[in-house]
């Protein structure tokens, strides 16, 4: 009998393969380490708590169905909520000023640049979100 690690190791690696996604998408999309990406596809390594919630958060609704679907569950994105033009620009200086504050002794380490992508990661959906927003106002 398949265990839920087993199916949601199977899971990401259909996924991987057949939606050429690759693993170092999925480790930049989601801070995961490459090597623990290949772990989990490979079975030697169960995939944590930490590890199903970016997965499931940053890969696509289709890939959340077939990982779910040895649960008996299915996902349901939900919405986005928008910030307003200000929540968005104190969001994109807080950016910048952590990429200043990061590059200011000339260099970005190992550690500030896994602290960029998850913040990055955590602020894209809501920018982008914005965006969209701002595009579909300027058409009408």
């Amino acid at each position: 009998m398949t265990t839920h690690s087993e199916h949601f190791a199977d899971a990401l690696s259909l996924y991987v393969g057949r939606h050429g996604i690759g693993v170092e998408a999925v480790s930049l999309m989601t801070g995961i380490p490459a090597r623990t990406i290949y772990g989990i596809i490979r079975k030697e390594m169960r995939a944590n708590v930490e590890h199903v919630m970016l997965l499931l958060k940053h890969l696509p609704e289709a890939f959340a169905n077939m990982a779910l679907a040895g649960t008996g569950l299915a996902a349901q994105r939900q919405e986005t909520i928008t910030p307003n033009r200000y929540e968005t620009v104190a969001s994109l200086l807080q950016t910048s000023g952590l990429c200043g504050t990061f590059i200011a002794d000339g260099k970005i380490c190992h550690v500030e640049t896994a602290q960029l992508k998850r913040h990055l990661n955590d602020q894209l959906p809501a920018w982008i979100g914005f965006a969209r927003t701002e595009l579909e106002a300027s058409r009408s």
